[in-house]
């Protein structure tokens, strides 16, 4: 017996036919407002699908995120190479979620430049 479809595939199979089959048969505001709301779900799937929140752990000074911006204003984590990782890890996983195609190689080095 199969699985039932779960949330991420029906919010997929709905921006498909969204942006596929509606919005081709519109034009104008109608066809922005449609392509609108299909990125929307797209977001809202991928952050279904997300990653959970990094631990903090590991890095002295740092419980929660607003000491650990604390503790960066202050300098007391200059050149600390884990920070900045854990930091582009955490910024990777939403642009993963709101814009994941910024995400590609030559976005990237587009950002680069």
């Amino acid at each position: 017996m199969s699985q039932p479809p779960g949330p991420e595939d029906l919010l997929s199979t709905a921006v498909g036919v969204l942006r596929d089959q509606v919005a081709g048969e519109l034009s104008g505001k109608a066809r922005y407002q449609a392509l609108m709301v299909a990125n929307a779900i797209a977001i809202a799937a991928r952050q279904i699908g997300g990653t959970p929140p990094q631990d903090l752990a590991g890095i002295p000074a740092a419980t929660d995120v607003a000491s650990l911006a604390r503790a960066i204003r202050e300098g007391a984590l200059d050149g600390r190479a884990d920070v900045y990782d854990w930091i582009v890890r955490g910024l990777r996983a939403e642009v993963r979620v709101s814009n994941p195609k910024a995400l590609s190689r030559d976005a990237v080095e587009d950002a680069r430049r």
